[in-house]
């Protein structure tokens, strides 16, 4: 990272989210986030009196989202703040509303879509759509399984880990991370308060059989789950934050071992 880019978030990383400071200098919220911490630049944001008051007088009937952008501040650490802070752990959800064309919508794509997909376009979540599923009738049987579904890698889900993949490894690669997650800068403490699980260690190129320090990175749950999709695109943008915060070498997605490396998980 050249001295133009510490200089920019030393300046802003006050006022800038992780995100828009890596949109501006091209790189990752992650690699922002681990440089911060790295220069001793902690972002502590703590609310106002007056914030405090909007979260408790909206928070039955608003969304996190919205609460979120009314405040500037990212949902996680919305949802983090209520819960530690302001202890308000009861989230009634906010249900919705279907439109006839919304129905139309369900019927004729949850088939071949996932809910989590359906839901964005309407701004709503999968157990929502789950729901509504339900009340219109509709159901996805067995043949939505396996081969049938959208996100079917032919069964390497089910495929075992190797015996390299034990908790020694898995722990040396989260150190070797910071304890942050690599796609979207969450800490393990804040893993383990948000998901009730500390961050989990990924196979970059989804091979479970190949359990090495250059391709593993750390996740949590959530970014875990959202990369099960697009795998060769998510493959390459972990092959690219490896390559430049560690070193490692890789061509047309494959790896370029260092035999002196190792095969722990340092660096």
């Amino acid at each position: 990272m050249s001295e133009s880019d510490i200089k920019f978030i030393r300046n802003n990383y006050k006022t800038m989210t992780y995100s828009e400071i890596a949109k501006v200098l091209g790189r990752s919220a992650g690699s922002i986030k681990d440089k911060a911490r790295k220069l001793g630049l902690n972002k502590v944001r703590v609310l106002t009196d007056n914030e405090k008051e909007f979260i408790k007088e909206n928070y039955k009937t608003m969304k996190y989202k919205e609460i979120a952008e009314k405040l500037n501040i990212s949902t996680d650490l919305l949802k983090s703040k209520m819960q530690k802070e302001m202890k308000l752990k009861r989230r009634i959800t906010i249900p919705h509303h279907y439109t006839d064309e919304e129905n139309e919508f369900i019927k004729n794509n949850y088939l071949n879509m996932k809910s989590k997909d359906i839901g964005k376009k309407f701004n709503t979540d999968a157990n929502s759509i789950h729901n509504q599923l339900k009340k219109l009738g509709l159901a996805r049987d067995s043949t939505w399984s396996g081969e049938k579904h959208p996100n079917y890698q032919g069964g390497i889900a089910f495929e075992p880990y190797d015996s390299n993949f034990h908790y020694k490894f898995k722990t040396l690669i989260k150190q070797r991370d910071g304890f942050l997650c690599q796609k979207c800068g969450m800490r393990e403490e804040d893993s383990k308060t948000l998901f009730t699980k500390g961050l989990a260690v990924h196979h970059i190129d989804y091979n479970k059989k190949l359990t090495i320090k250059e391709n593993c990175c750390s996740l949590c749950l959530r970014c875990n789950s959202e990369v099960n999709s697009n795998r060769k695109s998510w493959t390459l943008f972990f092959q690219s934050i490896l390559s430049e915060k560690y070193g490692y070498k890789y061509e047309e997605g494959k790896i370029i071992l260092n035999i002196d490396g190792g095969q722990d998980g340092k660096s």
